[in-house]
């Protein structure tokens, strides 16, 4: 297993897990996943291994190979019901089998559920060997959501006549919507409405008195909706409402309001969630503000873009019917609250734990990516006690350590490795001892340069075995071994570079020393002081950590001196990058004042932060404060350096380190963030990522990182060009998959729409930052994401943006939630379809040609849609995800992607029925036109004869009756042949689509006329094309799967990638 976090701890040290007292209440439900299984067993050619729970058994399949190195691929989930109690006593087995049982091993199912989920456990038996696997244990619980008070402060004033607000838990997978608050009435609406009551009342009573109702009815023209159908005065607030102007004609007296305020005693908005712990910890809560307009059995309405939800059900008798009030919401603002960090209070006498979510200050509300105002709140997060596992460290049989030992007493490990590593360095530095100070003629200095060519080759490829998996490191019998090794790989790095001037030139000398560097021997979990030794080992230790020390302190000052060398080789950048990386995280005086060289004063603001974990967005004295204490395994302050600070070489190694940082000529390089900044921000991802070896990573605690972050998006923010380090760079920091949304707004923000060398290079580098992602993150705006996107189609007329634009669909659409595929879709079927398709660029039609195919056609078939309608489609699915007080992560969503995909498809299906059309009326123009012009033809043909004839009269009149004969004849057949061409040809044509409800009419401009034909062509070739790879990657599912994984299958198939160029027709872009 790799090395992971956490403090490493001796068997007598750790507090016995099972005498603590039991946390939880009642029967626990806890997800089980079991993957990464891997056994070494020498001696065992064949064997499978068995995973047994009590309540569920894993039996991996025969596995086969002839050194004893045994790993399966496959993974296995089950679930666990059991009480807290009953887990510490039950104990997991773990069976090798061969033709029979040959080795066991137990683990406690308490301590598994509570501690790392990384294992490496001792097989006893027949025969003997180690085995590592991840066991994830997610206990599965209830969290409560409850808003106490919420104080909406906007910047405009309200608009609009009645506000509600909801919750939203998002997690990486699913969201959950709460229902809607109580409705706040606009309080200058209500004002008014006192008004116009009291001119009711006085126009009533100026009624009664003079009893004349016609005059009554014309003396108040200007109180629209106040009679009622039948005659009477209409007394409903709500009509009233409706009825008054906004706050444009508001007296002196009503000042604007900006303040909605929910102070909920007894009435508290709340969601209740099932889900599984993990998902709750990385997930956040988003409070939606919405402005509400109403309208009853309003379900035909189908081209609203607003959200619609349903207010009110009722059964009639035991029929169906459901009289529904329809509400369009409209977003007013929203902002996120992140759960992964809150500190939790704990509630005894309720056996759960409590936090109350406060504002500490005014937390800023957006819009579309713009800030609209502030919003102060207080929310309660209620969990019951829980099982938890940790994301660091290793569980093995002594207890939990930070990483798996190298040292172990089997008899089998050796340090041959170590040897050859030795051999090989005293030839290397014999080569070098004969080039430095011997006088050698040419032939002899070359036969030892390629003995030294030869030695760096294979001293590269003996430092890059490893008897690990994922961090290079060797296994050693004891102590000794490890510090010896460790001492001969401190001295081998001492004299590459010593002798950096003559490897240089080596090729193999750079790969040698990154090898070296990168070794887990040299790393904090084997050089730290962690562990008591005897007097002997101690000594050695503190020899070995002097070493270590004196090395990284004088190779920080040979790569500070190359930072600023013109024109590096790939290799030696690389290089000094890596050790720059290296020093950053195991000299923390390097770090303190490389962090405080790259925090400019002069940054500009970055809103768009957004207020995120990742900087506190109105108090700059918050950056680089974590919220838990900084993880141990970067701690080599406390675990490596305060060990040696009392000695006399340490003393000298940190005076010089101090000389080092109070020269001030490496300092103008760092504190510019120069390209090499960029090199820097992707080694240092890459390192965090090696060092932890998990899958998600606590960012915020990684020594540095806000700092790093906030630095770097201010280089990309002011760059007008990005450079290539950049992208890579920041598709390294996207590790962290909740930097995307602070991208997108940064890049869309700072992108002049009319600029096209920006837009190009903003959706290319938007491509690079999705390409990095398996699942979107928990919070995206969209709808800004969604604006930026019709901006560039609708509002730009420059061909290349355009096809960037969909390019960047095309390529990232399988990332976005089925909602968001919904909304996208409607935008591109009702507004853009046929600027698109019949676009005067082949680039843009080409891309929207794939997307339709690959992405819509593909992704969303299904035949049995012809019988539904819109109007059906969006009613079931407004009855399905109606928003409810209890939901479950487990629920099935089934049915209501599948009415999201039937809807998307429908859309296409119309827009089919829409170019049928449009070909059908093309015909009849292109007929209509022949027609004419063979109509202006024979016109002119007729007059032009006449006059031939009248010339002929003249000149003959005798013959005047035969011609008058004649031409009587040849009008009849002409007449006749005329007729015989004008016939319309009848060819049948299949109408397909009936079943569509709503008629839409073609939407087709004079300037995309002239494309159909050429674009109904190319879309035709294109349908060919996708054909044929459908049916190619269906082959090789013959046999292998059933029908119902060929469904799911299917969609995963590899599509093809379009490349949108610069130029591919001569005006194009003009």
């Amino acid at each position: 297993m790799g090395i992971c976090g956490g403090r490493s701890k001796s068997q007598e040290d750790q507090v016995h897990k099972l005498s603590q007292p039991i946390i939880t209440n009642g029967e626990l439900q806890i997800k089980v996943l079991l993957k990464n299984i891997t056994l070494k067993m020498t001696g065992v050619r064949q064997c499978s291994i068995e995973f047994d729970l009590g309540q569920c058994k894993y039996t991996s399949p025969v596995h086969i190979d002839n050194n004893g190195d045994h790993y399966w691929r496959a993974s296995f989930d089950g679930t666990l019901k059991m009480t807290e109690q009953q887990m510490r006593e039950s104990n997991m087995k773990i069976s090798v089998i061969d033709t029979q049982v040959i080795g066991q091993a137990t683990i406690n199912l308490f301590e598994a559920a509570v501690g790392p989920f990384h294992f490496q456990l001792p097989i006893r038996g027949q025969s003997t060997g180690n085995v590592t696997f991840d066991l994830k244990m997610n206990q599965v619980l209830q969290a409560t959501l409850q808003s106490k008070f919420i104080i909406w402060e906007l910047n405009q004033s309200l608009s609009d006549v009645r506000y509600n607000y909801n919750l939203r838990l998002v997690t990486s997978q699913f969201s959950f919507i709460s229902e809607h608050s109580t409705t706040f009435v606009n309080p200058n609406y209500r004002k008014q409405n006192e008004k116009q009551r009291s001119i009711i009342a006085s126009s009533r009573k100026s009624i009664l008195d003079q009893d004349i109702l016609r005059d009554s009815i014309i003396s108040l023209p200007k109180i629209p909706s106040m009679i009622n159908s039948s005659g009477g005065v209409n007394q409903s607030l709500e009509s009233i409402i409706a009825a008054t102007p906004t706050n444009k004609g508001q007296s002196p007296a009503c000042q604007p309001y900006h303040r909605i305020e929910w102070d909920h005693a007894g009435d508290e908005l709340t969601l209740i969630v099932e889900l599984p712990i993990s998902e709750f910890q990385g997930s956040a809560i988003q409070l939606c503000l919405w402005s509400i307009s109403s309208n009853k059995n309003s379900l035909g309405n189908s081209k609203s873009p607003h959200k619609t939800i349903i207010k009110k059900t009722q059964n009639k008798h035991d029929s169906e019917y459901m009289d529904l009030e329809i509400q369009d919401h409209h977003l007013v603002a929203e902002t996120y609250i992140n759960l992964s960090n809150l500190e939790t209070n704990i509630v005894a006498d309720l056996g759960a734990k409590f936090f109350v979510i406060k504002s500490q200050q005014a937390k800023s509300i957006w819009y579309h990516g713009v800030e609209v105002g502030k919003i102060d709140y207080e929310i309660s997060v209620r969990l019951p006690n829980y099982l938890q596992q940790s994301s660091f460290g290793v569980q093995t049989e002594k207890g939990i350590v930070s990483t798996a030992s190298v040292v172990g007493n089997v008899e089998n490990i050796s340090v041959t490795e170590i040897k050859m590593i030795q051999i090989e360095f005293q030839k290397l530095s014999s080569s070098i001892f004969k080039i430095e100070h011997k006088t050698l003629n040419m032939d002899d200095k070359l036969k030892v340069r390629q003995d030294m060519d030869q030695q760096l080759n294979k001293l590269a490829q003996l430092l890059g075995q490893s008897h690990g998996t994922n961090i290079k490191t060797f296994q050693y019998k004891s102590e000794d071994d490890l510090m010896k090794a460790q001492h001969l790989l401190i001295q081998l790095s001492i004299h590459l570079v010593d002798y950096s001037k003559t490897l240089a030139s080596f090729n193999a000398y750079f790969e040698c020393l990154n090898q070296v560097l990168s070794r887990g021997e040299l790393m904090l979990q084997q050089l730290g002081f962690f562990k008591a030794l005897n007097k002997k080992q101690s000594e050695f230790k503190t020899e070995v950590g002097l070493n270590y020390q004196s090395f990284l302190v004088n190779t920080l000052r040979f790569t500070l001196q190359k930072l600023n060398q013109k024109d590096p080789s790939q290799e030696a950048r690389q290089l000094y990058i890596k050790f720059l990386v290296i020093s950053y995280f195991r000299i923390p005086e390097f770090r303190a004042k490389f962090l405080e060289l790259i925090n400019k004063t002069d940054d500009p603001q970055l809103l768009e932060l957004r207020g995120t974990e990742f900087i506190q967005e109105d108090d700059p004295t918050n950056i680089d404060k974590s919220t838990k204490t900084n993880i141990s395994i970067f701690d080599w302050q406390n675990y490596f350096h305060t060990y040696l600070s009392d000695k006399s070489k340490g003393i000298q190694n940190q005076s010089a380190l101090n000389q080092i940082l109070d020269d001030e000529s490496w300092k103008e390089h760092i504190r510019h963030r120069s390209i090499n900044f960029s090199f820097f921000v992707e080694e240092w991802a890459k390192y965090v990522r090696n060092i932890l070896q998990v899958k998600i990573l606590p960012w915020q605690d990684i020594p540095g990182y806000r700092i790093l972050v906030k630095a770097f998006m201010c280089e990309l923010k002011q760059q007008e060009s990005v450079p290539d380090a950049m992208k890579i760079a920041l598709k390294s920091l996207l590790q962290n998959v909740n930097l995307l949304g602070i991208v997108v707004n940064l890049q869309f923000n700072k992108t002049n729409l009319y600029n096209a060398e920006q837009v190009i290079e903003t959706f290319e580098i938007l491509d690079v930052c999705f390409s990095t992602l398996t699942t979107m993150p928990a919070y995206f705006d969209y709808p800004f994401f969604l604006k930026g996107i019709k901006q560039i189609i609708i509002d730009s007329e420059h061909a290349i943006n355009i096809a960037k634009c969909v390019w960047l669909i095309y390529n990232i659409y399988p990332l976005f939630s089925m909602d968001f595929k919904k909304d996208i879709c409607e935008f591109l079927f009702e507004k853009a379809v046929f600027k698109l398709f019949l676009h005067w660029s082949r680039t843009v039609r080409l891309v929207f040609h794939y997307f339709l195919l690959y992405r819509v056609s593909h992704q969303h078939k299904n035949p049995k849609v012809g019988g539904l309608d819109e109007e059906q489609i969006i009613q079931q699915y407004t009855l399905i995800n109606r928003p409810k007080k209890n939901q479950s992560y487990f629920e099935n969503r089934q049915p209501q992607q599948q009415l999201i995909s039937d809807y998307i498809y429908m859309k296409y299906l119309r827009f089919l029925s829409k170019l049928e059309q449009a070909k059908i009326n093309e015909n009849q123009r292109e007929y209509q036109q022949e027609h004419q012009s063979y109509y202006y033809k024979m016109v002119h043909k007729k007059l032009r004869r006449e006059q031939e004839l009248k010339m002929q009269q003249q000149e003959e009149p005798k013959m005047m009756e035969q011609l008058k004969l004649e031409r009587m004849i040849s009008e009849q057949d002409e007449s006749l042949q005329k007729q015989n061409q004008l016939k319309p040809v009848i060819v049948p044509r299949p109408v397909m689509h009936k079943k569509l409800s709503y008629k839409h009419e073609v939407e087709i401009n004079e300037m995309q006329q002239q494309y159909l034909r050429l674009s109904i062509r190319e879309f035709e070739e294109q349908l060919k094309n996708y054909n044929n790879w459908r049916q190619q990657n269906l082959k090789k599912m013959i046999g292998k799967y059933n029908d119902e994984d060929k469904h799911i299958i299917h969609l995963t198939f590899e599509v093809p990638k379009v490349d949108v160029l610069r130029r591919i027709d001569e005006k194009e872009g003009a």
